[in-house]
Formats: structure tokens, sequence, C-alpha cells
């Protein structure tokens, strides 16, 4: 059995042909990346519109990169959600109007369940049951596959995943979209000399290894914690300006690197552990 399926929930059109839900015919991807760069992530419109003008090519490509013809296809799969709605309905129309069009059966495919079914391309020999671990989008699950249609969610964000969180420390620090491998390739280069915002030195603490720490008020109850330092250079009560240098992470027993936490105090109460970017 051969399916053609199509997608276009977030900023990339694509469509695939595949054999017997294990072989992948071909698999061809338009995508806007370089125009959402421009904003620092996805702008909806700019790719509903784009998938208005790339999704007819598209499929054709992929038809005629597996050799094969809309009549030797036996269905056509869409996702129908979740995704940006927009774009989404891009997909699905097209897909309905094929389907409708050439005789073919329509199947709605679940986003999240997509994900879950193309380890099945990537590893063949892979049978249910299994853990998995699905970051797309706004939706990360740690999901129990029972079986090929059952499923446990054990677990599952309640903001961004992770991906659309780089996109936002990206953007934050003028590093280019997307951000995952933007912050990847800038960590391999980066300078383990800290450096402070500004502030008061309420904590120092020595005691090597896990145990540096320094934590600067900034005033107005926004307090910058410095963990996992190897060496620092400043005491309690010290006034720090912005820029000065205060500390380096690594090179010294167990402590590899530095992990910088914000944390919102009001009357001496650290409201943990969600922390707080500003003020």
């Amino acid at each position: 059995m051969i399916i053609l399926g199509i997608e276009s929930t977030c900023d990339e059109t694509a469509a695939a042909l595949v054999e017997d839900g294990r072989k992948l015919l071909s698999n061809v991807i338009s995508t806007s990346v370089k125009e959402q760069a421009l904003y620092g992530g996805v702008v909806p419109e700019i790719a509903s519109r784009r998938h208005c003008e790339f999704i007819s090519a598209t499929v054709k490509k992929a038809l005629l990169d597996a050799g094969k013809t809309i009549d030797d296809v036996d269905a056509v799969a869409v996702t129908f959600a979740p995704g940006l709605i927009g774009a989404v309905l891009v997909g699905v129309n097209f897909a309905k109007g094929l389907a409708y069009s050439a005789g073919k059966p329509l199947v709605p495919v679940h986003h999240l369940r997509g994900h879950i079914a193309a380890l099945y391309l990537t590893h063949p020999e892979l049978k249910p049951p299994f853990l998995c671990l699905v970051a797309s989008g706004g939706h990360s699950h740690i999901v129990e596959v029972q079986d090929y249609t059952h499923y446990h969610i054990l677990g599952h964000t309640v903001d961004d995943a992770a991906g659309e969180a780089f996109d936002k420390v990206a953007r934050t620090l003028g590093l280019p979209y997307p951000g995952g491998p933007s912050v990847a390739a800038a960590a391999k280069t980066g300078d383990p000399v800290l450096s402070s915002e500004g502030g008061t030195v309420v904590c120092a603490i020595n005691r090597g290894g896990y145990g540096n720490i320094i934590e600067i008020d900034h005033g107005e109850g926004f307090v910058t914690r410095y963990a996992h330092l190897s060496q620092f250079s400043v005491a309690p009560g010290d006034k720090v300006a912005k820029g000065q240098i205060i500390g380096k992470a690594g090179d010294s027993g167990s402590c590899t690197e530095a992990h910088l936490h914000f944390e919102l105090r009001i009357d001496g109460i650290a409201y943990n552990p969600r922390y707080y970017l500003e003020k």
C-alpha cells in the first residue's frame, strides 16, 4: 500500500510517499525559514501564504521523486491538528480536493501521532511497546506507546517546548533564527568568564565544585544566582557594575559548567522552580 502524506502544520510544507508504513519512497520539504528569520520566529500569516504557494509543487515533486503518479497512490493522508490553524487549513483543503478528484480515501492524521509513527520509517524494526519523547512546537510529551493506536501520556510541557524556548533565547541574545543551532554553535565558542548585570552581592559561598554560588540583587526583588562556579572574585555587600567580571565556570573538581538562574523574591521568599527573566 502506498500513502501520500501531506503536512502543513507550521512553517514547512512537506509531502512524502510511504510504502507499507515502513519504506520512505520520497520526501520533499519547502520552507519559509528565511522569511521567518526576519522576525526571529514563525509568523503564522507568512507561513500560511507560503503553504498556498508551495503545496502544489511540493506534492508534484514528491510523486516525481518516487516515480509514481496519483493513480499509484492508495490513499491521501494529511495532518489535521494541532498546528497553526491557517497553515493547517491549507494542507487539509488541498488534500481534500486531491483525494476527491482522484477518487482516493482521505486519512486525517493527528500531528503528534504522526511524529511517533515517523519512528517506524527511521527504525523499521521498531515495534510497540516503547517510550517516546515528542518535542514538537508547543507540544512536548513523554508518551508510553502501548501499541500502534493506543498511547498513554506520562508527562508534557505546560508552556513552550524546547525549540521555541531556544528561539526566544536566541532572539534575546541577538543570534539568528532558528535558535537551536545558533545557541549550540555559540556555546562551543563561549567565554567561561562570567560578567554581572550590576547590583549588590548578597551571597558568595565558596565550597568548591558544585558548592560555589553567587547571588546579586538588582533591586525591585530581582535576584540573579550564578551556581557551579570554579572561581569568583566578589564578597557579600560588594557593589558590582554592569559588565564587571565576577567569576569563572569550570576547571575545578567536578565543576564543568555554570548555571544562571533567575528568581523573584518577595519579603525574602524565593518563588521556585519557575524562574523570571524580567522584573
